[in-house]
């Protein structure tokens, strides 16, 4: 059996200990000034037309049938289209 001996250990933990200290204080610096307004919502009616697309493309991608990007555009247009009028 293979021991390790504890100055390796603590030279590990010390290594580790400097990393996540240098860690901390980047994040520390770029959180100020690039994180004050990094969320936003996103259009229900966009979310449910990228599921349906989806959805769309995986039974096409089942049945082997090509894909263009015009056609998902083409179809794309109409979800949306048919959920705002709903």
């Amino acid at each position: 059996m293979f021991v390790v001996p504890s100055a390796w250990y603590r030279l590990l933990y010390q290594q580790l200990w400097r990393t996540l200290k240098k860690i901390k204080q980047s994040a520390q610096k770029t959180t100020k000034l690039r994180a004050s307004n990094v969320s936003y919502t996103r259009n229900f009616n966009v979310e449910k037309m990228e599921q349906l697309l989806t959805l769309w493309t995986d039974y096409l991608n089942q049945k082997r049938s090509p894909l263009t990007q015009h056609a998902i555009a083409a179809n794309a247009r109409s979800l949306f289209d048919e959920i705002q009028h709903k």
